[in-house]
């Protein structure tokens, strides 16, 4: 992991990533990378959420009491959406619109 932030406690943060990633990687058998990152940004200023990648994960929160949450969320893409995703969205072709992806969405 790679943190910057203030007022957090590194061993709350290394016992919640370890606890995380052994569940989930016992959930899914396995691990599908050969290293991951962590990149925290812990404190006032840095905003909520993540955005996953696949051997790597940015999550912004404003205390390490919200790194859990989303840190299970953000490593689970891991397999969900970044591996494991209908095959109607590939191959990917950014140059144009997936319709078949899109043609089984419904207005509410």
């Amino acid at each position: 992991m790679v943190v910057h932030g203030d007022n957090w406690k590194k061993k709350q943060v290394e016992g919640d990533l370890k606890r995380i990633c052994q569940y989930e990687l016992k959930l899914m058998d396995g691990a599908p990378f050969e290293r991951y990152t962590f990149i925290l940004h812990i404190g006032k200023g840095s905003g909520g959420g993540g955005m996953e990648h696949a051997n790597s994960t940015a999550i912004g929160v404003y205390s390490d009491e919200y790194l859990p949450s989303v840190a299970a969320h953000e490593f689970f893409h891991l397999w969900n959406v970044k591996r494991i995703r209908p095959a109607s969205l590939d191959p990917v072709d950014i140059r144009r619109s997936n319709t078949r992806a899109l043609s089984g969405l419904r207005k509410a």
